[in-house]
Order: structure tokens, then C-alpha cells, then sequence
């Protein structure tokens, strides 16, 4: 191997990062408009934001619903909604996340309708795929 081989052979991992990491968020990406209907189902169906958000963690599973677990979970231990939905849009940074936390939250502050706000997130994020 020579010397242009064997740097090739070096920065492949390097190379190779980036393009897992953005296979990894498009994968993320995908499912994430399921899980947001999933929270719109249950909101529809008179659940809570956080049952909701438990129900769609339960039923969508991957990444998503690893996340939104995580929410749920934050919430169950005293965080409210607001900052535990804020807290997944700053660790995900994802244009996604932040449109359906932005619906949610919206929703919670005004008394909206929030199944149908996210619908339409949801909508929205797979005319983008």
C-alpha cells in the first residue's frame, strides 16, 4: 500500500462518521412523523400531553420513541412539560423536533387544539423527506 493508500486507509473512519451520524438522523427524520401522529391519536382521544407522549414512546419505538420516553420520563420526575420538550429540541437539534415541540407547546400554552397541530407537523415533515 502506498503512502496515498494507506492515508486514505487512515481518514476512512473519519470520512466514514459523518455519513453514519446523517444516515442515523435520516433515519430519526422518518420516523419521527409516526410518532407525532401517534401523540396526536392519543391527544385526540383526551390523553394528556404526557400520557400521550408515553403512549407514542410505547407504540413507535426506535429512536423516536427512545426520545420521547426520555421526555415522558423528565416530566414524571418534576420537570415540566415545557422545559422537558425544550430540553429534547437542544439535544436533538433537529429543524423536526423543534417544529413539533413548538406545536406541543403552543398547544399547552393557548389551549388549542394540539392533535391537529401536529398532524399537520407531522404533514409537513413527510412532504420534506
Amino acid at each position: 500500500m502506498g503512502a496515498a493508500g494507506a492515508a486514505a486507509a487512515a481518514a476512512g473512519p473519519v470520512v466514514a462518521w459523518p455519513a453514519v451520524r446523517d444516515r442515523s438522523r435520516r433515519r430519526f427524520e422518518a420516523t419521527l412523523p409516526l410518532a407525532i401522529e401517534s401523540v396526536a391519536a392519543s391527544l385526540r382521544s383526551g390523553a394528556s400531553p404526557e400520557q400521550a407522549i408515553t403512549e407514542a414512546a410505547a407504540s413507535c419505538g426506535g429512536v423516536a420513541g427512545d426520545d420521547l420516553a426520555a421526555v415522558a420520563l423528565a416530566v414524571r420526575r418534576g420537570a415540566p412539560m415545557a422545559v422537558a420538550l425544550a430540553r429534547w429540541a437542544d439535544t436533538r437539534r433537529s429543524a423536526a423536533v423543534e417544529l413539533a415541540v413548538v406545536a406541543l407547546a403552543l398547544g399547552m400554552e393557548t389551549g388549542g387544539p394540539q392533535g391537529r397541530a401536529l398532524d399537520g407537523v407531522a404533514a409537513t415533515l413527510r412532504q420534506r423527506q
